[in-house]
């Protein structure tokens, strides 16, 4: 899938088509980040950024942004995320609605920054924001790791709760 997509950004970029070359770059950025290649799956995801600043894409921007937070704070740079991450939380301040929508997902990451950066009494007040669902919403993925990431913090302090079990169970299974 990777050298597909690689052959599939060698013939967009000479056709200058933005749009093409974005969508190839979300590609290997993917396929880079499961194979665990994450200077690399940084660096398109950077290129992938530009382009939708270029455009003002503030449909794409936000995903552009946390996942390239996601990356920088896996890679151990977690200061550099926060400035993606506060980008968003600037963007959704003034009200523009493709970045409010991504508030549960940046709350979630900086519980796991917190988490990677042992700082375990600031995962939960994150953790909580990543597992606050509004009325009719369905746990997702950012819910999940909430919830991981509030377990395993409080099994650093000793005041986890729940099983392995309950933690991975969905709330609409319960």
């Amino acid at each position: 899938a990777a050298k597909l997509s690689q052959e599939a950004l060698s013939i967009a970029q000479p056709l200058k088509d933005d749009s093409l070359v974005a969508a190839t770059l979300e590609g290997i950025a993917g396929q880079m980040t499961k194979l665990g290649r994450l200077p690399e799956a940084l660096a398109f995801r950077e290129q992938m950024e530009a382009i939708d600043r270029k455009q003002d894409n503030n449909i794409n921007l936000p995903f552009d942004l946390t996942n390239r937070a996601e990356l920088l704070i896996r890679l151990g740079r977690g200061p550099e995320g926060e400035v993606a991450l506060a980008e968003v939380d600037r963007k959704a301040a003034e009200g523009v609605s493709s970045y409010k929508e991504r508030r549960r997902r940046v709350a979630a990451l900086r519980a796991m920054r917190a988490s990677i950066e042992g700082r375990w009494r600031d995962v939960e007040p994150f953790a909580r924001e990543a597992m606050d669902l509004k009325e009719g919403e369905r746990p997702d993925a950012s819910w999940r790791w909430g919830a991981v990431l509030l377990e395993h913090s409080g099994a650093h302090l000793g005041t986890s709760r729940l099983s392995t079990e309950a933690v991975t169970k969905s709330k609409d299974e319960s």
